[in-house]
């Protein structure tokens, strides 16, 4: 690389960063979704002919962004509303995850045909998957502005979160099925997905305890802060490496720091503290400039090869808002109308989504799965129009302060 394309390249970081800035500003003040700016220039700067980003990229852009949303979010959840919560965000983040697949699955190996391409139920099955849930790094900065009480917060925060591991974890399960065996039995999944959170919230939960002793005795030192950034790394990457879900394992660190109060006087832990204002400022910022060149960088690597493939991701977002609807409605009868209408529109894709998509053709070879990354960017674009839209539906239309 000569002098002047290092320069353009400060040049364009640089502008991402101001551009990021002023996205987060016009979200807390609009509620414009910053992911939809983000999304835009990414693709502004991709058709304008700038290629200096690959798909290699995307992977670790996503473990990081979602190593350090979640643990922030898991500081900020209190844990009486955290305990409150679980049942009824389980019960909507697993009822939502596998209705929206499997009836992605018939409905793309049906509508499909109509474009010329034969998508065999089993890998369409595998595109529900990686659609099948909200994204925790859209709906967390998104829930954390909102005038809602905390437990709704909590509801949202917990099933994006679930959601986003059920996505990668089900979406990499039936690869792996397909690659070797070319099928995959309900309890050998069942079996998977339990040990894969068993693993991720022991190990969150045990190294977060450990924390909770070592944080004392080392924050006369300048810079200590960054210990705690370096154990998220040793959390994350040890419970990959056994096999659990490296962010569901840093969600449960940060639940376990930003509860400090609680947890320490139910098992008699003495001297704990929590996270100093320094260290939650310091994270808040790398979340920040993560997310921000995440999305920039999503937009850069589409190469839209069918536009009506782009279409297509238009109406299977209406078809999933339907579902997310009408399940909603299911789940949480009884409950105040308005949040549940929050909740319904709360169905912005994002992450796992972008990660996910073009790893079954890229690196398994499956020729029909080509279409996956204009259907998924086509879905995550417009799955946060319609959270954005539903957003202002419920501020101005109805009246009501959210």
């Amino acid at each position: 690389m000569d002098i002047i394309s290092v320069r353009i390249l400060f040049l364009i970081i640089g502008s991402i960063l101001i551009i990021g800035f002023f996205a987060d500003f016009i979200f807390k003040k609009y509620r414009i979704p910053d992911v939809i700016i983000l999304l835009l220039v990414g693709l502004s700067l991709n058709f304008a002919g700038f290629k200096f980003v690959s798909t290699e990229i995307l992977p670790i852009f996503s473990s990081l962004a979602l190593m350090f949303i979640l643990f922030e979010v898991g500081t900020e959840l209190r844990f009486y509303y955290l305990i409150k919560e679980i049942p009824k965000a389980s019960l909507l983040a697993f009822s939502i995850f596998f209705v929206s697949a499997i009836f992605t699955a018939f409905l793309s190996t049906f509508i499909l045909n109509f474009f010329g391409y034969v998508l065999p139920f089993k890998i369409a099955l595998l595109l529900g998957a990686i659609i099948g849930g909200s994204s925790s790094a859209v709906v967390a900065p998104v829930i954390s502005e909102l005038a809602v009480g905390k437990d709704i917060k909590s509801l949202l925060t917990i099933e994006s979160a679930l959601t986003d591991a059920l996505c990668v974890l089900v979406a990499i399960t039936l690869l792996e099925s397909l690659a070797f065996s070319g099928d995959i039995g309900l309890a050998s999944m069942s079996n998977q997905i339990i040990s894969s959170f068993s693993i991720a919230i022991v190990f969150g939960f045990i190294f977060g305890l450990f924390w909770l002793r070592v944080l004392p005795k080392v924050e006369k030192y300048e810079y200590y802060y960054l210990l705690t950034i370096g154990m998220l790394f040793l959390v994350y990457s040890l419970t990959e490496i056994v096999g659990g879900i490296g962010a569901i394992s840093s969600l449960i660190f940060g639940i376990v720091l930003g509860n400090v109060g609680q947890i320490s006087k139910i098992l008699y832990i003495k001297d704990a503290k929590p996270l100093t204002p320094m260290t939650n400022t310091f994270h808040k910022l790398i979340v920040f400039i993560i997310r921000t060149f995440f999305f920039v960088v999503l937009g850069l690597i589409i190469h839209v090869t069918d536009y009506g493939m782009l279409l297509y991701g238009i109406l299977l977002t209406l078809f999933l808002f339907s579902i997310r609807y009408f399940l909603t409605k299911i789940s949480m009868v009884g409950g105040n109308k308005l949040e549940n209408d929050l909740i319904a529109i709360m169905m912005p894709r994002g992450l796992a989504a972008a990660v996910l998509a073009p790893i079954p053709y890229i690196q398994y070879g499956i020729s029909s799965a080509i279409l996956f990354p204009d259907i998924v960017f086509s879905v995550i674009l417009f799955s946060s129009i319609i959270t954005f839209v539903g957003l202002i539906f419920l501020k101005y239309h109805l009246g009501k302060k959210i």
